[in-house]
């Protein structure tokens, strides 16, 4: 155990202790007793079944609806005197279980299996001490029972007997690597004991509470839910108070905090005004803040509408009989005000949105719960008990932890860091981190690290374009080009960037992870390398090698192939043949007694395929016999030892469903840029069904495909991400590939204005991108604005310049197609040269026309500046208030 951690553990659960948290887990224990029962009259039944067991991990979940107890119980007992005694008791008492399990369900356990699980059920009611409880579950462990692992049954034990066995699953992660503990069940049953002595605690339910709510540095993060049961939440700005100067003169913003009211014009539009006066009810809920810059409480209605009084009313001036206003009672307050970051979310349910007074439906409460009230507030909305809290499952992460997807694109307009963005989110993905955390280190390191994990592999970086087809990312025939002099030119199915990745991915479970049958993959890998070496050493020598065919002939060994595969010829014979490691290593595993095999054509060519097979017994036998002879097999190991791509193929192939249910394991990531510029149908094909997270490897509903060119079947392990960068103003999201949006999680890179500066010519950057990407809305729409990330390095007017000429100025032209009148409006004059007016005489004369050139008489001809000519003043010309101008806070 970490000591030093271990000491700051104590004094914060001693603080713990004092919390409404830790009165609130004293009151939910209420419930174990209940459970014990009814576990124990599940057990009843001499033959558990696959349902039994969902059903028990279904009952004692948090926050278990009336509804959904009530079936569970149910099918669970039989017994209704008994079930009508343990519900009324539930019912009494009014509290649920304490997790959600990451699995919701158990599925295809043998009878045998199932049999096992009984019994280690029973057996822990019988437990007295704690190295029984030790070995009980160390020999349970053994059996490596599928699907059943501590995160399912701990807290079955736990409900058993609570002060003999501890909750331990995947929400305890941070707090078990902050005191460095271990992930072995057994093991922490010695380690919870140890440590709850420390904190003077009788059972672990107040200690896995604290677990479950730790953060990765260390904090205690007690998250707030709010429940809604019906009432509704709306959004209320009161920007116009702090940004009209008038109402800011009058201080009409003082009254209204310290009243604790909420105000709006009866006119508001959109109906705004309308539904604050008649349709917000008391009861309901409001979150108030400072348009898009400040965040100030959610609190909830206590009062009807009321119009102002002769004092208050006369500081609204001559809109004083338009306002209005309600009563509130503050409930929760901001542990972070600052929402200035928040300006590119521009939804009407987002602060920065264009919008005064706007109900939140409950399809977006998910959103503003991630992007607002979690990192703003350190709450969380649900619309009822019955609903399950992310923050109340097994599988979570601390509020600074942003989820990632397993397929995400990153989108937003041109120069939004997209791609900059990308690498942070993979580094963040490998090393398991908060992507915020990422974002705060020193960028110089985090390229470093990145640069380190794309040079293992771990992470690959790549580009769609038109070009890009399936041969080049999933496998296909190409040319392989001779080595030698003498040798031809000849054709191969070669595997493409993704099944290379993969490949890599799936071979690190191999790694962590390796069976009987893995291990019989390694050994023949490490003899047949063993016996290649013996080949090359021979050859070295200048001797000759022969080798016994099955049929009493012999057969020469003419060499060895770059790709370690070895050419033979037979006595007499005029052609050769190349014997392929991988044949062998299928060979090798079907057939471990070469004298069982009786018609090595037929048999052979079963499991290989054309060949010949009086070959491959040769070599076969030959790497047999020499193993034999060295007895070395028992060298054979995969720690420390390279293998070749070919080899990690051979070898994945024989992992199972559970060789892929590791926790922990290795990340791999593949970032696709521009992944919106390919055609996604053709460079996925069938295998953009298996990126879908409950069709990857290990997964209940996990899927293969048949690869067309090398005939592999092939899966998707769970521990690759895919992260794609995708430019709004080349194709809009709904323009996209609808397979590979269903697919995918979309995240918003918009710009962010607000995160720039003054320049040392005191040109205010921010105040510019904001009054372009405004009249661009306009003109356009979101997708065609201008990102920040050009503007990063830019200090003076010369990089300004220089920006303007190779970036937005092209980008403009190609927005409006050299609409010089839409130019304009977003530039302004000062950005033109003079004006000139066409005169018709400038034409050619032909009599054959048709009065053309009079179409053009006294037009105007426009000519843009280019970066060179333009002065401070023609920048700063863009540096206007155009919020306030735009969207009115009173409209």
């Amino acid at each position: 155990m970490n000591q030093t951690n271990i000491k700051a553990f104590v004094e914060q659960y001693s603080t713990f202790k004092t919390s409404e948290a830790y009165k609130q887990r004293m009151a939910q224990k209420t419930i174990v007793p209940v459970f014990r029962a009814i576990i124990w009259e599940v057990l009843k039944n001499e033959m558990l079944t696959n349902q039994h067991l969902t059903d028990l991990i279904q009952i004692f979940k948090f926050n278990c609806s009336n509804e959904n107890f009530d079936n569970k119980l149910g099918a669970l007992i039989a017994d209704e005197s008994v079930r009508k005694k343990l519900s009324e008791q539930a019912y009494k008492i009014g509290e649920s279980g304490y997790t959600n399990a990451g699995k919701t369900g158990i599925s295809g356990l043998s009878s045998k299996q199932l049999l096992v699980i009984r019994q280690f059920l029973l057996d822990a009611y019988k437990i007295k001490s704690k190295q029984d409880a030790i070995d009980l579950c160390n020999a349970f462990d053994n059996k490596n029972i599928p699907q059943v692992k501590k995160g399912i049954y701990s807290p079955w034990l736990y409900y058993i007997n609570p002060e003999m066995f501890p909750i331990v699953n995947n929400s305890h992660q941070n707090f078990k690597k902050w005191l460095g503990l271990s992930n072995y069940y057994p093991t922490s049953i010695q380690e919870y004991h140890e440590i709850n002595s420390l904190i003077q605690e009788t059972d672990f339910g107040g200690l896995d509470y604290f677990a479950h709510h730790l953060s990765k540095d260390g904090k205690l993060n007690l998250r707030r839910v709010h429940y809604l049961n019906g009432s509704r939440l709306y959004k209320i700005s009161h920007g116009v108070f702090v940004k009209r100067t008038d109402f800011v003169k009058s201080g009409i913003i003082k009254v209204l905090e310290q009243n604790n009211w909420i105000s709006l014009s009866r006119y508001t539009g959109k109906g705004a005004g309308e539904a604050f006066e008649h349709d917000l009810k008391i009861g309901d809920f409001v979150y108030l803040c400072y348009g898009g810059d400040k965040m100030i409480a959610v609190a909830k209605v206590i009062s009807d509408a009321k119009p102002f009084n002769d004092e208050y009313a006369a500081l609204l001036g001559d809109e004083e009989e338009e306002w209005i206003y309600r009563e509130i009672e503050p409930l929760y307050f901001p542990v972070d005000s600052n929402i200035s970051g928040l300006k590119s979310f521009r939804s009407q349910t987002m602060p920065s949105g264009n919008s005064t007074f706007w109900e939140i439906k409950p399809g977006d409460l998910d959103y503003l719960n991630e992007n607002l009230f979690i990192p703003k507030m350190n709450l969380e909305f649900l619309k009822s008990k019955d609903e399950t809290s992310e923050s109340n499952g097994d599988e979570r992460d601390d509020q600074n932890f942003k989820i990632m997807f397993l397929n995400t694109i990153l989108f937003g307009p041109p120069g939004t860091g997209k791609t900059f963005h990308s690498v942070s989110h993979s580094v963040a993905i490998v090393e398991n981190k908060g992507i915020d955390s990422i974002l705060a280190e020193d960028r110089e390191e985090v390229k470093r690290r990145f640069d380190l994990y794309t040079k293992d592999g771990q992470i690959v970086f790549c580009t769609f374009h038109q070009s890009m087809n399936y041969e080049d990312f999933i496998e296909g025939i190409k040319p392989i080009e001779p080595t030698s002099e003498g040798e031809q030119l000849y054709y191969a199915v070669e595997d493409g960037i993704f099944k290379k990745i993969c490949t890599e991915a799936s071979f690190s479970y191999v790694r962590k992870t390796a069976n009987a049958e893995t291990e019989k993959v390694l050994d023949f890998s490490a003899e047949y390398d063993n016996f290649l070496d013996s080949i090359n050493e021979q050859f070295s020598k200048g001797k000759k090698i022969e080798l016994p065919t099955r049929s009493g002939g012999k057969l020469t060994v003419e060499g060895v192939s770059d790709r370690n595969n070895i050419w033979v010829r037979h006595i007499d014979g005029n052609r050769p043949y190349t014997v392929s490691k991988r044949r062998l290593a299928k060979l090798s595993q079907a057939f471990p007694a070469l004298n069982d095999v009786t018609n090595i054509n037929k048999q052979f060519r079963t499991e290989i395929g054309g060949s010949n097979s009086s070959a491959y017994w040769s070599i076969l036998n030959a790497i047999r016999k020499r193993s034999s002879d060295l007895n070395d097999k028992s060298n054979n190991t995969i720690v420390g030892k390279e293998y070749s791509y070919e080899d990690k193929k051979e070898i994945i192939e024989s992992l199972t469903a559970e060789n892929y249910n590791v926790e922990n394991q290795k990340r791999f990531v593949l970032i696709i840029d521009e992944i919106n510029r390919g055609n996604v149908s053709n460079i996925f094909g069938e295998l953009i069904t298996l990126i879908e997270d409950d069709k990857r490897l290990g997964k209940d509903e996990a899927l293969k495909a048949k690869l067309p060119y090398s005939k592999d079947s092939f899966g998707v392990p769970p521990n690759i991400y895919i992260i794609g960068t995708m430019n709004t103003a080349d194709r809009s999201i709904e323009a996209l590939d609808t397979a590979l949006r269903r697919r995918f999680s979309f995240v918003p890179k918009m710009p962010e204005e607000s995160t720039l500066g003054l320049t040392t010519d005191g040109i205010d950057l921010s105040k510019i991108l904001q009054t372009i990407n405004t009249r661009l809305r306009v003109l356009k729409d979101n997708d065609h604005t201008i990102g920040h990330a050009w503007f990063w390095n830019v200090t003076d007017i010369k990089g300004l310049k220089k920006i303007y000429d190779n970036k937005i100025l092209p980008l403009l032209q190609e927005y409006f197609y050299n609409d010089y009148e839409k130019l304009g409006l977003v530039l302004g004059d000062a950005f033109f040269k003079k004006q000139m007016q066409i005169n018709s005489n400038i034409f050619a004369s032909f009599s054959g026309g048709n009065s053309l050139a009079g179409q053009y008489d006294q037009s105007w001809q426009f000519e843009l500046k280019s970066g060179v000519e333009l002065s401070i003043a023609d920048f700063k010309s863009l540096e206007i208030q155009i919020n306030t101008l735009l969207f009115d806070e009173d409209e």
